[in-house]
């Protein structure tokens, strides 16, 4: 009989070890997939007769970009399949999301964009800066060069960035709590950045790196080749920029995503934190 209790005391020890063990494990997994709590959105779209970079540039930095942040969660948004002819297979963290860019959500905007590209002063922008004004740099290369259809792509792409961010906060695959829009080329910045930033968490702030272009030949605050924020701080700059894209789309200037987030910026600087 005691030989009995003791054979089952025994068991009983073994079954919780083992669920212990199987316990731990399993945390362990998980705490090993959340090590860095950020989904990393990025993407690459082809513009036929885009002026401002050529397929080169971005088959130059692609793997680069990736390199950097690789081990990390990615989403990556494209619009051709030959985008897969330049990442290589080692990539495994990527969850890759096909989208057409008429399809994005600022598309439905351009026309008046184009519009207010094309009605701008350029007389008036030419008396602040000529070289690095944001509006005479848009209006020469993206408008005059590349074409009406350029133009509306382009414009789209770029200031459809968060509303990817924001698409992907809703489906959250990695379910993660911190979510960042990255630059398909971002790594070209390699020189000029600490990279260690890019993973750098500021609580309740937008985190983003300096620009060196001009507004009405005032510097621009933000470069939107990265921004980094926590969920409750996306929705709030989504909610400001969403309005902020409806106020500036009769507004006679040639935007982008980095002067309409620099407006925001002017009015909300307590939501936002430079990195350099």
């Amino acid at each position: 009989m005691l030989r009995l209790k003791y054979y089952l005391l025994l068991l009983l020890l073994i079954f919780f070890y083992l669920i212990t063990k199987k316990t731990k494990i399993k945390n362990q997994i998980e705490k090993f997939n959340n090590k860095n709590n950020i989904t990393f959105v990025t993407g690459l779209f082809f513009v036929k007769n885009n002026k401002k970079h050529n397929l080169e540039h971005y088959k130059k930095y692609i793997i680069k970009t990736l390199n950097l942040l690789e081990g990390e969660n990615i989403i990556f948004y494209y619009n051709n399949k030959k985008i897969f002819d330049y990442i290589p297979s080692k990539f495994k963290n990527i969850i890759f999301i096909k989208k057409d860019i008429k399809d994005l959500y600022t598309y439905k905007l351009s026309n008046a964009y184009l519009n207010s590209c094309k009605n701008q002063n350029n007389k008036k922008l030419q008396s602040y800066n000529v070289k690095n004004e944001k509006g005479l740099v848009h209006y020469k290369r993206e408008y005059l060069k590349g074409g009406e259809e350029v133009f509306k792509k382009l414009f789209t792409i770029w200031t459809s960035k968060i509303f990817l961010v924001e698409d992907i906060m809703k489906y959250n695959p990695f379910k993660t709590k911190n979510f960042a829009w990255c630059d398909v080329s971002l790594s070209r910045f390699n020189k000029s950045r600490n990279i260690n930033l890019y993973k750098k968490i500021y609580k309740n702030k937008l985190c983003y790196f300096k620009n060196n272009m001009k507004y009405y030949g005032k510097i621009i605050e933000v470069n939107a080749s990265y921004l980094f924020a926590n969920k409750d701080i996306w929705v709030k700059i989504i909610e400001l920029y969403q309005k902020k894209l409806i106020d500036l789309k009769h507004s006679n200037y040639a935007h982008d995503e980095e002067t309409i987030l620099t407006l925001i910026f002017y009015e909300n600087k307590h939501l936002f934190q430079s990195l350099n």
